[in-house]
């Protein structure tokens, strides 16, 4: 197997990514070329917070953190003549069971601004039958480009 030219983590500022990316800073782990946060464009403050000190901590080791966007997840779904993307929405049912709705806008927000910010096919990847000669790491999902 080739060994990937460059190597990016997905920086959603969470705990696993966010320890990802401290391991990387401290030589635990191997390093990152990048650490690219997709912006849904409506994240919680504590989160931009979180970015913001990550950003800062990446800085010092040598890793930039990358920011990209592909639009807005709420304004998008509140527009009619916008692609909808369904947002992650939790659901509480009537036994009081919570539940998480489909969301396909990880991969219309996040994977794809993502794979397009690193210089590649927005819809390559490992079942696409598009290889890259990336390594991409995330948490979330499992997503290894060679």
């Amino acid at each position: 197997m080739t060994p990937p030219t460059c190597r990016f983590l997905s920086l959603g500022a969470g705990v696993q990514s966010s320890a990802t990316l401290v391991l990387a800073v401290r030589g635990r782990i191997p390093t990152f070329d990048a650490a690219v946060f997709a912006d849904t464009g409506w994240e919680p403050s504590t989160v931009y917070r979180q970015l913001a000190r990550l950003t800062r901590i990446a800085g010092q080791a040598g890793i930039p953190v990358v920011r990209v966007s592909s639009g807005h997840i709420r304004k998008d779904a509140l527009d009619s003549a916008h692609r909808f993307a369904s947002m992650p929405l939790f659901t509480l049912g009537p036994r009081g069971v919570s539940a998480i709705c489909h969301m396909s806008a990880l991969s219309v927000t996040k994977i794809r601004s993502a794979r397009a910010a690193r210089g590649g096919d927005p819809a390559a990847g490992p079942r696409s039958g598009r290889p890259t000669r990336f390594r991409w790491t995330t948490w979330a999902i499992l997503v290894v480009c060679r």
